[in-house]
C-alpha cells in the first residue's frame, strides 16, 4: 500500500529522511522567487493563493500531458491519454461554478477552454480542480492494468501525477501537499498552522482598531517572524 503521508513522496524529503527545512526548499526557487526580485510572488509559504504562474506551470507540465480531445471520432488519441478534454473541463466548471460555452465542447478550442477555467477560477477552486483531476485519474486507472501495447502507461498513474503536483507545490513553497485519497492537505506542521490561524485573527483585529499592524505590507508570516523574536528577546 502507498504510505499515506503528505510527505511520502521520495523527492520532497531530505538525505536523513526529514522533512526539508525552509533553506533546503529555497533552494529551489528560480532566481527571481529566491532573491525577492518578482512583485508578483508574496514573501513566506503561500497558502491562501494559486498565483498565475503556478497554475500555467500546472497547466503546461502536467496537465496538458494527460488530455486528448474527446467526443470527436475524427480525432485519435493515438497515444492512450486518460482524459479527455471537454469532458475534464464539464467537471471542472462544475466544481468552479463556470458555465460551458460552444467553444469548450468545439474540438478546436477545448483546450483553451480547459485553460480559461484553470486559470480564471478562485485560488480556492483551483486546488479543487487539482484534486479533482486525481480524481478522474484515479477513476480510469484500472482501465489501463495490464494493458496491451507498448505505451508506458505508469505515468499516467494517479501516483504519478501526485509526484509532479508535489514536486511542482515543493519547488514554489506552496504549503499543501496531495495524499493518496487525492486531497490537498496542509505542509505546514501543526503548530505553525495554529499560529497562522492565530496571527491572522490578531492582524484583522489590530486593523478594525487602528493599531501599527493595520499596515497590508505585514503579513500573518512577517508577523509571527516578529513575535517569536520579541518572545525571545525578554
Amino acid at each position: 500500500m502507498p504510505h499515506t503521508s503528505i510527505f511520502s513522496d521520495v523527492k520532497l524529503r531530505s538525505s536523513n529522511g526529514l522533512m526539508p527545512t525552509q533553506s533546503t526548499r529555497s533552494e529551489l526557487l528560480k532566481f527571481s522567487h529566491r532573491n525577492g526580485f518578482d512583485p508578483n510572488r508574496q514573501q513566506g509559504p503561500i497558502v491562501e493563493d494559486a498565483p498565475m504562474w503556478l497554475r500555467d506551470e500546472f497547466f503546461i507540465t502536467v496537465l496538458s500531458k494527460l488530455t486528448y480531445v474527446d467526443l470527436d471520432s475524427r480525432v485519435k488519441n493515438e497515444e492512450k491519454l486518460p482524459l479527455g478534454i471537454k469532458r475534464l473541463n464539464e467537471r471542472l466548471c462544475i466544481e468552479t461554478q463556470r458555465q460551458m460555452d460552444d467553444e469548450d465542447w468545439d474540438s478546436w478550442t477545448c483546450n483553451d477552454g480547459l485553460a480559461y477555467t484553470i486559470k480564471h477560477c478562485e485560488w480556492y477552486q483551483f486546488y479543487d480542480c487539482v484534486e479533482a483531476v486525481g480524481d478522474e485519474l484515479k477513476s480510469v486507472e484500472p482501465f489501463y492494468l495490464d494493458a496491451p501495447g507498448f505505451v508506458d502507461f505508469s505515468k499516467f498513474t494517479f501516483d504519478a501525477y501526485r509526484a509532479k503536483v508535489n514536486a511542482i507545490l515543493a519547488k514554489h513553497q506552496i504549503d499543501w501537499r496531495l495524499n493518496s485519497r487525492s486531497q490537498l492537505e496542509s505542509a505546514l506542521p501543526k503548530i505553525w498552522q495554529t499560529a497562522l490561524m492565530a496571527s491572522k485573527k490578531i492582524l484583522i483585529s489590530s486593523t478594525r482598531h487602528g493599531s501599527i499592524l493595520e499596515k497590508p505590507s505585514v503579513t500573518c508570516w512577517e508577523h509571527i517572524r516578529i513575535t517569536r523574536t520579541r518572545s525571545k528577546s525578554r
